[in-house]
């Protein structure tokens, strides 16, 4: 049942009216400027869409590997606070601090691979944004310059 919700709820309030917002920004473009200019439309979305769930489902491994690995080294903190006789009595400490602090370098490691996938998702988000701004505005300018159309309102 939740699931079922689940699917819905992003079909309502999600993909519907994304598709619908893409097919009447396309239109419009086609009727008002042409099939290229829609052409261009079209593909900046695509290749954003196809980049963006490239790279987030190949970075799903690294914050899957943060998230293990702060839970890890969480876990030992409270593991050895629960146990502060036993590891005082036992003159255990230095042992403790190295099972932590490599912990902590993993998760550091683990952390610094999520945020350099995440500058490398918004580095190609934005790059792919650019060329297909770029693109409309050359074939504007080229369209303007042909005598086909004219600047400003």
């Amino acid at each position: 049942n939740r699931s079922i919700s689940f699917v819905l709820n992003a079909m309502v309030f999600n993909i519907v009216p994304t598709t619908l917002e893409v097919a009447v920004v396309t239109g419009l473009m086609a009727h008002h400027f042409g099939p290229t200019h829609a052409g261009v439309v079209l593909s900046t979305i695509g290749a954003y869409t196809a980049y963006t769930v490239g790279i987030t489902q190949w970075r799903t491994q690294f914050r899957r590997d943060m998230n293990r690995l702060e839970n890890e080294a969480s876990s030992k903190v409270v593991d050895s606070l629960l146990n502060y006789e036993t590891v005082k009595y036992f003159n255990n400490e230095l042992h403790e601090v190295d099972r932590y602090e490599d912990s902590l370098g993993g998760y550091q490691k683990a952390a610094l691979k999520a945020q350099t996938s995440l500058s490398l998702l918004n580095f190609g988000q934005n790059a792919i944004f650019s060329v297909g701004l770029s693109a409309i505005m050359y074939l504007t300018v080229d369209r303007i310059m042909a005598g086909g159309g004219r600047g400003g309102g």
